[in-house]
């Protein structure tokens, strides 16, 4: 075989496995559903490993302290932290309730289990429902800070505070700063 033909033969061949692969690539990348997942060949800088729909849980002594899902995860280089795509946390007091933290972005640190949030960040729990920009998350002492205004409102409550923690170990929201609120009573029925 002349040198030309092998030259054009091995091109050709190229040519067709980068066709493949990118025909593989977009039909894995369609879901059930017909939408289009978000496909990153690379990571971007800084960037260790990227997940989607990522589920993490914290235990201490048998039980879960929270439990945390986001729809995308970046581990970050060092390995020490994770920034969160809409991430979703649940945490469980001592009398088993439930708080709930939502926000559109976050960070996990990953020696500390501390979260840090923003970006329409709701802090909620079977009664109250808590909004503010920016939340934080302190895993030693099991306390959700808010330096932020906060706006929380429930049965009977509208109040606004120029800042709250939340003691989860407690299960109870202390507000600081300039407060504004409305309590009224509610009616038995």
């Amino acid at each position: 075989m002349a040198v030309g033909k092998k030259v054009s033969w091995i091109l050709a061949c190229a040519v067709l496995a980068i066709l493949g692969a990118l025909t593989a690539l977009f039909l894995i990348s369609r879901r059930p559903d017909g939408k289009t997942l978000d496909v990153k060949l690379l990571p971007d800088a800084g960037t260790l490993m990227s997940l989607s729909n990522v589920h993490q849980t914290a235990t201490k002594n048998g039980r879960i302290q929270w439990e945390l899902r986001a729809s995308a995860a970046r581990l970050l280089a060092g390995g020490k932290a994770m920034e969160l795509d809409e991430p979703k946390v649940g945490f469980f007091t001592a009398d088993g309730s439930e708080v709930t933290l939502k926000a559109d972005r976050g960070r996990l640190n990953l020696e500390t289990n501390d979260i840090t949030v923003e970006g329409h960040v709701s802090i909620a729990n079977s009664r109250y429902k808590l909004t503010t920009e920016q939340a934080a998350y302190r895993h030693r002492k099991r306390i959700i800070v808010c330096a932020q205004r906060v706006k929380i409102a429930g049965p009977g409550i509208r109040l606004k505070s120029a800042e709250m923690r939340y003691d989860l170990k407690a299960n109870m929201a202390f507000f600081e700063g300039r407060i504004e609120g409305v309590l009224s009573e509610i009616p038995a029925i």
